[in-house]
């Protein structure tokens, strides 16, 4: 399980992280490779940033690389598992923690490399994502700290169960009693109302099925510290898109599969205003 929610944490970066310019990575990049995204998020109070890979060079190869040199530099091993046919290795140097996991993809590696400064007896993701999972309530009761968007309605029903805001986008995840069937049509009806033009929805599930096999994905949403598969978590789902002279929304509405008395629905809106 432990090697379970490491891959789910990994997995996590890349598609709910938040685009951002690139700092140092404070281990060497991996052998014939090319960086093909960067990613930053916050869990628990940890900055954590990710770096995506892909490399020539061979998985076992790879890890050979990480091995020689986290031994070489004085790191202290803290994991080194496989994961189906993903290697995972974690090492640390006094606070600095680093994450790799390291896949065979079409002849080459993808490779995720987290980094993040955890001072000792300070939880970790792991620890974080599992007591977060396991709490008894799962969700927040009554709306959490942050603030509705006057320019887009807020779900009938509904809970504020998250809210971030960086220099680009602002995300708001919501619980509600009502059914994803309900919501679509509410959210389809009053964005109209309220000025936004839409685009076609789409469907979660097919397109989860059409590009799973790919870790670069930017459409598909995950509840942040869930720890639950992205397969499950878009069953039954819709992306919802919106533009005008205000910016660009998504709103992605998804049954809630989560929590003892699994009833209603989630939904993120992801707001980015027009500069």
């Amino acid at each position: 399980m432990r090697i379970k929610l490491l891959s789910v944490f990994l997995l996590l970066l890349i598609i709910a992280g938040n685009l951002y310019a690139q700092e140092e990575l404070n281990v060497p990049e991996p052998p014939k490779a090319v960086m093909l995204d960067t990613r930053e998020i916050e869990l628990g109070g940890l900055k954590i940033q990710s770096f995506l890979f892909e490399s020539q060079t061979l998985p076992e190869n790879i890890s050979k690389f990480y091995l020689e040199f986290f031994n070489k530099n004085k790191f202290e091993p803290e994991r080194e598992a496989v994961d189906k046919n993903t290697n995972l290795l974690r090492f640390r140097k006094e606070d600095l923690v680093i994450n790799i996991a390291i896949t065979p993809s079409a002849g080459k590696a993808r490779v995720v490399i987290a980094q993040y400064h955890q001072p000792q007896g300070v939880p970790g993701p792991e620890e974080l994502l599992r007591n977060w999972k396991n709490s008894q309530q799962f969700f927040p009761k009554t709306d959490v700290a942050g603030e509705d968007l006057e320019a887009i309605p807020r779900p009938p029903e509904s809970i504020r169960i998250f809210y971030n805001k960086n220099k680009i986008t602002t995300y708001i995840f919501y619980s509600s009693q009502d059914s994803v069937k309900n919501l679509v049509n509410f959210y389809r009806y009053k964005m109209l109302s309220f000025g936004w033009e839409a685009q076609e929805p789409i469907n979660m599930q097919e397109e989860f099925e059409r590009v799973k096999n790919s870790p670069m994905n930017k459409k598909i949403p995950q509840i942040p510290l869930t720890g639950i598969s992205v397969g499950k978590l878009v069953e039954g789902g819709y992306i919802l898109k919106f533009k005008s002279s205000a910016g660009k929304v998504e709103i992605s509405i998804f049954n809630n599969n989560y929590g003892p008395d699994v009833q209603g629905s989630l939904i993120q809106v992801s707001y980015v205003q027009e500069k």
